[in-house]
């Protein structure tokens, strides 16, 4: 089974309380009917920037909520598509022990796999699905080093990571 994975946080910023990584998963073969029918939902609100959780607003009525009927339209989709499965995993910055995450790199790494294998261990595949094939697509990030030095290299670490605990 080929499985596509879009993987997207929430913020870069360490200073923010709350970071949150989304997972969508959907069969390779229907990736071009999904784009579809999401873009589909960004053209009918007229709506063509970034969804941002963090920046939704508390009302979904105006010209200036479209983004709030953009993520609620998607989250439903996702709800209702049998082919998708989309979770996220949210982590308290501020109880983070520190001394073992002490770096932006380090802890973003470490949570976007838990976030991927939390995903796969809860997607419905038959039961005698033997293998499955990830192609892992990110959202483009700036950042090239972290303020301790750490460079950023989230794709190599999930090559990685996923194929020796997997």
């Amino acid at each position: 089974m080929n499985l596509s994975l879009f993987v997207d946080e929430s913020e870069p910023n360490p200073n923010r309380d709350w970071l949150v990584i989304g997972v969508l998963i959907v069969p390779s073969r229907l990736r071009p009917s999904t784009h579809a029918a999401l873009v589909q939902v960004r053209e009918s609100e007229g709506y063509r920037g970034e969804v941002h959780w963090s920046e939704l607003r508390r009302t979904f009525d105006g010209p200036y909520s479209a983004v709030n009927r953009v993520a609620r339209a998607w989250l439903t989709w996702f709800g209702n598509a049998s082919h998708t499965y989309f979770t996220a995993l949210a982590v308290d910055r501020p109880r983070l022990k520190h001394d073992k995450l002490r770096d932006e790199v380090l802890t973003r790494n470490r949570f976007t796999r838990m976030a991927i294998e939390s995903a796969l261990a809860h997607l419905p595949l038959p039961w005698n699905t033997e293998r499955v094939r990830l192609r892992i697509l990110i959202d483009d990030r700036s950042r090239g080093r972290t303020d301790t030095g750490w460079r950023d290299n989230l794709e190599h670490y999930l090559t990685q990571e996923l194929r020796v605990n997997s």
